[in-house]
């Protein structure tokens, strides 16, 4: 009997076994089968906006900014840089928003002129005489360097903070620009389309070229491209020329060059300022923003997007962004004042063209 009862146990656990195995079975089946619609669909991770701020516990405050580029970057989108210190931002000042949009300076010339206004104005050489009268007047900013703060004066006023910094840089396919500074250099390259003035830059570092064999009237990347297919032994490019080439010798597909930053000047810096009209309590968080983007936090996170510092302290600790920032800190910048026009923009590009660009 007992032998019997043992048996009988022996199947009741099996039976039970294999029903917890097929309700599993079933189980795992109907998650492969439902859960996709919700792990994989992005709406499920994207923050609702209109609920954040239709929450109405406490106030909410929403700047508007609008991110002017009028020169190429470093590495990575100056644009994603203001979204991430943004985001920052609220997180430090919860129902304190900043809304980022990019637009062109023909764009900012048209909705200025149609009176239409942001909050906030991230913008350069090229755009900031369109803002010289819709700007606020902004107190000292100790965090900014003194040399590169003067940019963004308009007479006795500070209208702006510079908040990210580039320079230009030589790029040669062989050892040109390290043997004498005072000699002339034979097929280069460079971009004078735009706003961007490199032949001054040139000025400050004691350099000459030959203006026979310079293609003046191209863009900065369509002098990048005549570079890199073979029309061109040296390069005066950007930062983000700069990591283009690096890309390209990772890749194989261009040799080992050689960089010289032009440390003496620049006209090469982002800046940001404030809407005069604002209210005061606008007015307040609005600078709030502005100092928070000079802050040693904000700027240590510039390294990620290939450009320097506005500051006095390094954000670079080793390779050769690391030694053009030791150059840069060690020197004196001349800066482009941000709020020149374009005829006085166009002007000093002739001034400086007839000096270093002639037999």
């Amino acid at each position: 009997m007992r032998f019997f009862l043992f048996i009988k146990n022996i199947i009741k656990r099996i039976c039970f076994s294999k029903i917890l195995f097929i309700a599993f079975i079933l189980l795992t089946a109907l998650f492969l089968i439902f859960s996709p619609q919700f792990i994989f669909n992005k709406n499920n991770f994207l923050t609702n906006l209109s609920l954040i701020l239709t929450d109405n516990d406490q106030p909410k405050s929403v700047l508007t900014l609008w991110h002017v580029e009028t020169f190429e970057g470093g590495s990575a989108n100056r644009a994603k840089y203001l979204e991430k210190i943004a985001f920052n931002f609220n997180k430090q000042n919860k129902k304190r928003f900043i809304v980022i949009k990019t637009i062109n300076e023909n764009q900012l010339y048209l909705n200025i002129s149609q009176n239409n206004f942001a909050d906030i104005y991230s913008f350069g050489v090229g755009s900031g005489y369109l803002l010289s009268s819709v700007l606020a007047d902004l107190d000292i900013n100790n965090n900014i360097r003194k040399d590169i703060l003067s940019f963004c004066y308009m007479q006795e006023d500070l209208l702006a903070y510079p908040y990210l910094l580039s320079s230009y840089v030589l790029i040669s396919k062989n050892d040109n620009f390290n043997v004498n500074k005072n000699k002339n250099f034979y097929e280069l390259v460079v971009g004078l389309k735009g706003f961007i003035n490199p032949a001054r830059a040139l000025f400050f570092d004691d350099y000459k070229f030959l203006k026979e064999k310079c293609n003046l009237d191209i863009t900065s990347y369509e002098a990048y491209c005549e570079f890199v297919e073979g029309r061109g032994n040296n390069l005066i490019g950007t930062m983000r020329d700069y990591a283009r080439v690096k890309n390209r010798e990772r890749l194989g597909s261009i040799s080992n060059c050689k960089y010289k930053l032009l440390s003496g000047y620049t006209d090469l810096i982002q800046c940001i300022g404030i809407n005069k009209t604002l209210s005061t309590e606008k007015l307040k968080m609005a600078k709030d923003f502005c100092n928070f983007i000079t802050q040693q936090q904000s700027q240590n996170l510039i390294r990620d997007y290939g450009l320097f510092s506005v500051g006095y302290n390094k954000i670079y600790d080793k390779d050769e962004m690391s030694n053009f920032e030791n150059q840069l800190l060690k020197s004196t910048l001349n800066v482009a004042n941000v709020f020149d026009s374009v005829e006085l923009i166009e002007k000093n590009k002739e001034t400086y063209l007839k000096k270093y660009f002639s037999n």
